[in-house]
């Protein structure tokens, strides 16, 4: 089957799935001022909300007027699909549902067409679906018009263009990212050096900084134009810097913040996708065999976190399932993950048998977070375990869910008890520093 039509049908089917699965009705306060920000640009060509005053992330501008306190990119792309699929008349749900189903699918295609350079057509459909449906890609990218979809795309691509060496088309991809999440451009800058570092070319740092660098100039452009000010965080640069001068964050809720993105029940990983846990002793060798393009995904993902860590709260708001704070450094490493599993975690049965189960679990999870809905109401980050919370609410829901998931996650394990992998690649052989374990297969 020629690779556009395997695509073809392979994104129709995701993009269905997301699309039934979508939850239109109880969307978050930040989804609501994407859209009605991206409607009111598609329609009247401006930003003008005042009519949506009082609204969630709705706020007063200095000319008098309303506008979302939401970033360039989510309302760019929200106003593309209300162009093409809203009305003037009112703000319409449909164009709300299809942008982030589509734009997530996409994400998805291209994460497919970034593993299969280190992997054979098999295991990169077991590991895209590893990073579709055991995160919150699923439950949360695909769900609403968040952020986070647009900067998974863009992320995927910019690693997709990185691997064949195109690093003004990467560095673009990753200033579209950049538009959506301002502060992944901290990861552009971490990773434009080191590229530029591996490969002894100056060139290389220009021409990946240069496509990044457009990101924030829509960001001050754009920001301008609608709070006067030139700065790519306008919407958040009070709140942003009352937190950082706080002793206070830096000293308690920091702390915090790092703990609960690793073990609180409401986001911690450690609940949410605990399969890392059994890919992270293979980190070490991962590296040792990374071209540079995929190192240079795993510093950006890391220097990301961290700026995640000081710029967000770990809960990340309400109404949904999983911790989507996470999801771009996820997908910026996610071919060294990958890797993990290829050098060290597929090594002995008993490491495959619990990764599966592992991941097993998360799929399982995060189907169920994405067919129930999920309201928008506050969720003690401490003491709230959602799953536990949907079985109560919709038990026959939660039972066939999982025991779908059960016995799917069971066949797995035997299935993998006997698996050999196989590593390949299709990366240049100018990068001294990948190892060749063998000839794929």
């Amino acid at each position: 089957m020629p690779r556009w039509m395997r695509d073809t049908y392979l994104g129709a089917a995701v993009f269905t799935l997301f699309l039934v699965t979508t939850n239109p009705y109880e969307p978050s306060g930040d989804t609501v001022a994407v859209n009605f920000a991206g409607w009111r640009l598609a329609m009247f060509g401006d930003q003008n909300l005042t009519e949506f005053a009082g609204s969630p992330w709705i706020f007063p501008t200095e000319d008098g007027t309303h506008a979302a306190f939401r970033h360039a990119g989510p309302i760019l792309v929200a106003a593309f699909f209300f162009r093409l699929l809203g009305s003037s008349g009112q703000v319409t749900t449909f164009p709300s549902i299809v942008a982030p189903a589509m734009v997530t699918a996409l994400a998805v295609l291209v994460m497919l067409h970034v593993l299969e350079r280190i992997l054979p057509l098999r295991q990169a459909l077991i590991a895209t679906a590893i990073f579709t449906f055991a995160t919150a890609t699923w439950s949360v990218s695909a769900d609403q018009m968040w952020t986070h979809g647009p900067a998974q795309l863009g992320c995927a691509l910019s690693l997709l263009f990185l691997s064949r060496r195109q690093h003004l088309l990467a560095g673009l991809a990753l200033g579209f990212a950049i538009t959506m999440r301002p502060h992944l451009a901290v990861a552009a800058l971490v990773m434009g050096i080191y590229l530029g570092w591996r490969y002894r070319k100056f060139g290389t740092v220009v021409l990946f900084g240069l496509g990044s660098a457009c990101g924030v100039v829509v960001l001050v452009a754009f920001n301008y134009w609608v709070h006067g000010s030139i700065s790519p965080v306008a919407p958040y640069e009070e709140m942003a810097d009352a937190r950082l001068g706080s002793a206070h964050y830096l000293y308690i809720d920091l702390p915090l913040n790092v703990l609960g993105n690793a073990v609180s029940p409401l986001r911690g990983i450690l609940w949410v996708m605990p399969w890392l846990l059994l890919l992270a002793p293979g980190l070490r060798s991962a590296w040792k065999i990374a071209p540079p393009w995929i190192r240079a995904g795993g510093l950006g993902s890391l220097a990301y976190f961290v700026a995640q860590l000081l710029a967000n709260y770990f809960t990340g708001g309400w109404g949904f399932y999983g911790n989507r704070l996470v999801l771009e450094s996820l997908t910026l490493t996610a071919p060294l993950l990958v890797l993990c599993w290829t050098t060290w975690s597929s090594q002995t049965p008993a490491r495959r048998i619990w990764f599966t189960a592992l991941a097993g679990y998360a799929i399982t999870t995060h189907t169920l977070a994405a067919i129930l809905p999920w309201g928008p109401g506050y969720e003690p980050p401490w003491t709230t375990f959602l799953i536990v919370d949907a079985v109560r609410e919709s038990p026959s829901t939660a039972i066939a869910v999982g025991v779908i998931g059960t016995i799917g996650t069971v066949a797995a394990c035997r299935w993998v008890r006997s698996w050999q992998p196989q590593y390949s690649t299709q990366e240049s052989t100018q990068d001294a520093d990948l190892a060749q374990p063998g000839p794929m297969t």
